[in-house]
């Protein structure tokens, strides 16, 4: 089963899924859950109202008491024919994973760092994937590794920032929050910058892990990774605010509110970028916006019915371009001249891309290729791209 905005039957191959409405409340005035009940021989499906009445049943699926699921023999699947035209593309290694490998990866001296979703922080070599170390925390692990100065800083949701020796994995100091952290640290000249789910910012010292600032004014979580900019940290979190401290002190500089009533279009899962003194945000308000990194002032905001922008962006190597990933699979990219010079984003160009799909069911293998050039490829010539792993770690 599912959960989402919206109430649908699926086929999976065979076995029946369902998917349930979410607890958001969108555009009612009240959101609703589920309630699923065994009865009999089928498992029925009802909506609801917190504090209100149960809806009537919306589905309902038999399940024989003698029957055994099969799955389909032969099911249809994505296509990977369009990766044989680059015969030059092999898996160098891959590491089956206990968890889910929920944050990003970092590479540093030969060395993979790495985490996954049981608590273990990972150190692989990058020619051979040959295990060199492992740190296990209390809790599980969505953070992206932190390198600097021969440490690894990377948060957990125990609440705790672990700093490790890029070497050998042993703990060299570690901080606590007052709940879980699911952001990932940010380096301003040697501190650590970390967020996390109690309404703090903190700056540690990388060398000796001392607190340096504290910012304890951020409504709701965070769960990005701050950006450093122009000396400042800029972060959203899932309380439609938007922040810049200053990065020396921890000094607020100036907050925006898009003015959304519902959090869930916070700015607060994108990885901002800036460029030419302008800092850019994507939400699922499905807007791109863009502000003065300076003063926080809006400089445009632009809503593409056709395009969806959401979350995922990034930022060309040569800072001239912004890219912006949406719902329906199309990548744009915004011409950074054109950001300058007028008061609203210019398109440029983009490019279909079909739904990422997972090649089987198990999400939880980390492997390298030399896949990142064939992406390279693909988007300078504006073509559709391969299919592969989203849970894949790619290395060119």
């Amino acid at each position: 089963m599912w959960s989402w905005t919206c109430k649908q039957e699926y086929d999976f191959e065979g076995i029946p899924g369902i998917m349930c409405r979410s607890n958001l409340r969108a555009k009612a005035d009240t959101g609703a859950y589920n309630i699923i009940s065994l009865v009999r021989d089928s498992l029925v499906f009802n909506e609801r109202l917190p504090g209100g009445a149960t809806l009537p049943a919306w589905h309902a699926v038999s399940i024989p008491v003698t029957a055994t699921p099969q799955w389909a023999a032969n099911p249809h699947r994505p296509s990977y024919a369009v990766n044989s035209q680059y015969t030059q593309v092999k898996e160098r290694w891959s590491v089956q994973e206990p968890g889910d490998i929920g944050g990003g990866i970092a590479i540093a001296d030969g060395k993979v760092i790495y985490s996954n979703t049981t608590g273990q922080i990972k150190a692989v070599q990058l020619a051979s994937g040959k295990a060199i170390w492992q740190f296990k925390a209390k809790g599980k692990i969505y953070s992206t590794p932190l390198i600097y100065d021969n440490k690894v800083i990377i948060p957990g949701t125990d609440a705790q920032v672990y700093c490790l020796n890029l070497n050998t994995g042993k703990l060299l100091w570690q901080q606590s929050a007052d709940k879980a952290i699911v952001a990932s640290a940010a380096l301003y000249k040697g501190l650590a910058i970390v967020a996390a789910s109690d309404g703090h910012c903190r700056a540690y010292n990388i060398a000796d892990g001392k607190l340096q600032w504290d910012f304890d004014s951020v409504h709701n979580f965070v769960q990005t990774r701050p950006l450093i900019y122009q000396d400042k940290v800029y972060f959203g979190s899932w309380g439609n605010d938007f922040y810049a401290l200053d990065a020396a002190t921890g000094k607020r500089v100036w907050t925006w509110n898009s003015g959304a009533t519902n959090r869930m279009f916070s700015a607060a899962a994108c990885w901002p970028v800036a460029t030419g003194g302008r800092v850019f945000i994507a939400a699922p308000d499905q807007y791109l916006t863009a502000l003065d990194a300076a003063t926080g002032k809006v400089l445009w905001r632009k809503h593409d019915k056709q395009e969806w922008v959401r979350e995922s962006m990034g930022l060309s190597a040569d800072s001239n371009k912004v890219y912006v990933k949406q719902c329906r699979g199309i990548y744009s990219d915004w011409i950074h001249t054109l950001l300058i010079r007028k008061s609203y984003g210019a398109h440029h160009w983009r490019w279909a891309m079909r739904s990422v799909r997972r090649p089987s069911a198990n999400t939880k293998t980390l492997c390298t290729s030399l896949l990142s050039r064939v992406l390279f490829q693909r988007w300078r010539q504006k073509t559709v791209p391969y299919y592969g792993d989203i849970k894949s770690l790619i290395v060119c």
